[in-house]
């Protein structure tokens, strides 16, 4: 006769070992929020979710790098605008200067005036900077802003434009203002610079447009990016929940399985003995 069965003790056995690494997996789930904790979970999802996860990352770099463009945009607009405000004022005064009404000794007076806003007009020219870069002086010729995840042309805006407002550059130091004739011909020359200073704030206008663009259609990028990582990766909480329920509830019966093999086994041997 055969007390044991070797069989029905090693599948019971083999069953508890299942269910417990069922339960163990269920409750690192609820534990992490992540439905792949290891590769053995998913080794595909596991590399498709890091490729997604780096993309994620990526366009968030580009999206910082989009708004690091804006500011150049803004910083350079600022300086602009005020060499704009200069030239309003510039005009005004050439406009009374080339007037009979004032004397020579009063157009000393307005000469003082435009000397001192032609340098600040320069000033402004040299010190307006990006970062360490300067912006309107006419040194730096290109800026790349990478706004995009891979390694083209059609993720970079590139900015290949020297903005040199400088005094020399926009002819603001040959302004006389202390003749009427000079004054009058040097209103043509404030009106070239200001149209001059018009176009380069024209192609900043629309560089900052198009860099609003940039930026809503990367945060769609994070955003979808981010779901679909969340797809794969996040667990379903309510899942995990019963799996690990049903795990713990089966283990009680497994439980009671052994116990009942157990108990067999010893009757048998009752019955021999």
């Amino acid at each position: 006769m055969r007390i044991s069965s070797t069989d029905v003790r090693s599948t019971i056995s083999r069953a508890v070992a299942v269910n417990n690494r069922n339960i163990e997996k269920s409750l690192t789930q609820l534990a992490t929020g992540r439905r792949i904790n290891k590769a053995g979970d998913d080794s595909a999802g596991l590399a498709i979710s890091q490729q997604l996860d780096s993309l994620a990352k990526s366009y968030k770099a580009a999206y910082a790098n989009a708004e690091s463009a804006q500011s150049y945009t803004e910083i350079a607009e600022s300086g602009l605008n005020e060499q704009s405000s200069i030239l309003v004022r510039l005009r005004e005064l050439a406009v009374q200067s080339a007037s009979s009404q004032y004397s020579d000794r009063e157009r000393k007076l307005i000469q003082v005036e435009s000397e001192q806003l032609k340098q600040e007009f320069d000033r402004i020219a040299k010190v307006t900077k990006f970062g360490n870069q300067p912006i309107l002086d006419g040194t730096q010729q290109r800026y790349d802003f990478q706004v995009g995840a891979l390694n083209s042309s059609d993720n970079r805006i590139s900015i290949n434009e020297s903005f040199n407002t400088t005094a020399n550059a926009l002819d603001v130091n040959d302004i006389d203002l202390s003749d009427s004739s000079d004054a009058r011909d040097s209103l043509e020359t404030i009106d070239e610079a200001s149209f001059s200073v018009m176009q380069k704030r024209a192609q900043l206008g629309g560089l900052a447009s198009r860099l609003d663009s940039t930026q809503n259609f990367l945060q769609d990028q994070i955003a979808g990016t981010e779901k679909a990582y969340g797809q794969i990766t996040d667990a379903k909480l309510d899942e995990s929940v019963l799996k690990a329920r049903r795990g713990q509830i089966l283990a009680q019966y497994q439980v009671a399985a052994l116990n009942a093999e157990s108990d067999r086994e010893a009757s048998l041997l009752r019955l021999i003995a």
